[in-house]
Formats: structure tokens, sequence, C-alpha cells
């Protein structure tokens, strides 16, 4: 279901844009092309350069391998990621759920926060009746169904101007016996400028400067009845082709925490990508660790039998790794805590069809017994992955 608003002039100043990446979604396209008032060229338009990004955080039980069986919750949007906003502008969002059950939504929403004080504001607020909307999809999600709703949203005017972390999506409660976690909440992570006419400026700008972020949050039940303290995975990525640096303010014990990098926009992740060259990817994880992935065109929501000429890497468990596939050669601690340059060869590019793709950023956070390899206790909390989906045209 789309609810929509009457659009009012989002801040920016530039000329329309198409959103670009928005053709890997065709349910995204379909549900807010015609809402931009651009059918007829079949893309979804902005006053300023948008691109089109999507976040998931997944549950899995212990000594599953996430995947098509995990719990996913997904946001997509068209972001205005590094621009500069002159007021209040339209954002819209796609939630999708998959085997999500047991879960009650506690609330969705937004909340912009002026670097590095911390100053938080709504930025966006879900009401009664989205909330319900989600809670129906969520509820209806099990059993591999893949359920999503659409929401054309107007942000609230800033009350200062400045470089500001926009962070949230979706928070959630254990509400039956299948719920993996207690509290699940799912914090994907953006950034702005606010420059609105007759607001003061803050002009501080934070060592958080990363391109995209993820910090999905967890608490875990024990089985006598206890709640844990809240777990935090923290993941993103950190530049692309060299254009990023560790923060140079942290000592070296903290460096592995932050780094930072020119905000991702339209210009740069719309670049196409030469059959010669490589490319080279800046990514981190940190707050835990586990598993990582990089992988062209994946697919998470099926089962694969055996490979096929679409998804030649498949794996035991029947999840399909997409086209190409990158592990750290110590798949469960090479990512904790640290940053790690991977390589995509020109070969790899060279073999993908024109046109646009995925690259797909899946970092995995297991319990400690599982990643030392040592038998879990039955109230172990499940496994939890970050997964950041960017589009890209070869």
């Amino acid at each position: 279901m789309l609810a929509a608003i009457a659009l009012a002039g989002a801040g920016g100043a530039q000329a329309a844009t198409s959103c670009f990446g928005v053709g890997v979604d065709a349910g995204y396209r379909a549900a807010f092309d015609t809402v931009r008032g651009q059918s007829a060229n079949s893309s979804v338009d902005y006053p300023q350069g948008r691109f089109y990004r999507e976040a998931q955080s997944w549950a899995t039980p212990v000594g599953a391998d996430p995947g098509h069986h995990s719990e996913h919750m997904h946001l997509a949007a068209c972001l205005p990621n590094g621009q500069k906003m002159t007021g209040a502008f339209d954002l819209d969002l796609a939630y999708t759920f998959h085997n999500v059950q047991d879960y009650r939504i506690l609330n969705a929403s937004m909340s912009a926060v002026t670097r590095p004080d911390g100053n938080s504001t709504s930025l966006w607020q879900a009401t009664p009746a989205q909330i319900a909307e989600l809670q129906t999809a969520m509820d209806a999600s099990g059993d591999g169904a893949v359920k999503r709703v659409f929401f054309s949203v107007r942000t609230t005017l800033p009350t200062r101007n400045g470089f500001k972390e926009i962070r949230g999506a979706i928070a959630t409660e254990e509400d039956g016996p299948l719920a993996i976690f207690h509290t699940w909440h799912f914090d994907p992570r953006w950034y702005l400028t606010d420059a609105v006419a007759g607001l003061p400026t803050y002009a501080g700008i934070g060592l958080n400067q990363n391109a995209l972020r993820n910090r999905s949050q967890i608490t875990s039940r024990r089985a006598d009845g206890t709640i844990t303290n809240v777990d935090y995975h923290h993941s993103g990525w950190c530049g692309m082709d060299g254009n990023y640096a560790i923060s140079p303010e942290l000592t070296p014990v903290d460096r592995h925490t932050d780094c930072t990098s020119a905000r991702w926009t339209r210009a740069t992740v719309s670049v196409p990508w030469a059959p010669t060259v490589d490319k080279r990817f800046q990514l981190y994880v940190t707050d835990g660790g586990g598993d990582a992935f990089l992988m062209i065109d994946p697919d998470f929501h099926n089962h694969y039998a055996a490979p096929t000429a679409a998804c030649p890497n498949v794996d035991a468990s029947g999840n399909c790794l997409g086209k190409w596939v990158w592990r750290p050669p110590n798949a469960r601690q090479e990512l904790f805590n640290q940053f790690a340059e991977v390589t995509i060869p020109a070969s790899v590019i060279a073999s993908l069809s024109s046109g646009l793709h995925k690259l797909v950023f899946l970092s995995n956070d297991a319990p400690e017994c599982e990643r030392a390899g040592n038998p879990c206790p039955p109230d172990a909390r499940g496994e939890w992955s970050n997964v950041e989906v960017l589009p890209f045209k070869r």
C-alpha cells in the first residue's frame, strides 16, 4: 500500500534529477514514480541529486547460516546523502519484511543529529496508522514470505543548520516464542547539511563521516528470564577507490572505530564502472564481529538447490552469493573491529552485463561461543547481520 503526500518544494536548489540506481528495485520505482510526477520517463526524480540505498538487519538462530531463512528487515530510500538541504524535503521509504515473526513494532522514525555535539531533533515519526500497516506486513512475512510497505513522508524543519547524521528506521521487541531477540532496533545512518535561511548554524563537523553506516542493536532473553545488556553491530562503507582515511584525530587504539571519507553523493555513486579498471572499496566492522562478504547481485530471498548461470556462487545452505563474492581469509576474525580494503578485479567487472547491478556488503555478528568454535548454551543469543546494498552501473 502506498501512503502518498502532496509535493511542496523539497529542499535543495538543483533542477529535477533522477534517483541513481532506482532501477535495481522495480517495486520501489513503481511505487514512487507516479508520486514524483515522472511516470513518463519511468524514473523517480527529485530537486537534488540522490541515489538508491537499501540497508538491512537480519536475525539468525544460533548454528544456522545467515541467509534466505534468516529474519530480515529492510529500509530502502532515494537519499540526498551529502547534499545541502534548504528546507523540509520528501523522503520515499520502502520497508521490507522477510520471515520476521513474533515481534511488536515500537516505533518507526528518523532523527537528525548535529555532529559532533549530539543535539538530536526528529526528522520523521510514523503515525499510529503507519505503525499498524508496518505491523500487518511484518506479521504476514513468516514462512519465507516477502512483504513491503511504501511511505512518502515529509521531513520536519530543522531548528539549526549544520552537518547532520540521520539515524533510525524501526524498533521492535519480542511478542511471542518465535522471536530470536528480546529487542531489535534497526538503525541505518546517512548524512546531509542543513542550510535553511534564518536559522542559526552550528559549525562543528564530527569525525563520523562514513559514507553509509549501519549500527543495529539487540538485547536477548536468558534462560532465567533476565535480559542482556545492549549489543551493537556497527559496519559500513568507508570509501571507494582510495578516497578515505582513518581519522587522524583518534589515537591508534581507537582508530578502529571511525574513518573519514568524502560523503558519497549521486555524482560519485553514479560513475560507471569501467571493465578495464579494478574497483576498490574500504569496509569496516566494529562493535562485534564475525563472518563478512562482499558480493555482486546475490539473492537472499530464495533457496537455490544448485548454482545457475545467473547465480554461479551458491553456499551449502542454498543461499545465492551472486556473480562474485569476497570473504576474509579468516572469516570469523578478519573483520573484527577493523577495516579492510577489497579489490574487485577488472576481469569480474568485464564479465558483467551492461546496466545496473547491486553491490552488497554483509557482516555478521555471531555469539562468542560460535566465533570460538565452541558449543553454545541453549540460551545463547542468535547471530545477527548488517547488510548494505548499493547500485552501480557497468
